[in-house]
């Protein structure tokens, strides 16, 4: 098990070694609830699964000398968010 601290705005870093192994990335969508005396973080499957294929949509295009920007990221997850609600 591992520790982290919260600071005095409530909010607690997720270790490194969690978020890679659950593809969670900066903008990652996160539920959180409780259980008794237990905070549990819910990661939203959508959310992860656009972030890891960004990264290998990235990675397949660096190979080619293509670039995708943020932007263009962004503006993707925002149509699929529309379709989604």
């Amino acid at each position: 098990m591992l520790t982290t601290t919260v600071t005095t705005k409530g909010q607690v870093v997720i270790p490194l070694e969690i978020r890679t192994k659950l593809g969670i990335k900066t903008g990652s969508k996160v539920k959180v609830t409780t259980k008794g005396n237990d905070i549990i973080l819910h990661i939203d499957d959508v959310s992860s699964q656009l972030n890891n294929f960004r990264d290998k949509v990235r990675t397949k295009l660096k190979k080619k000398n293509q670039v995708v920007t943020d932007d263009q990221i962004n503006q993707a997850k925002s149509q699929v968010w529309q379709n989604k609600a």
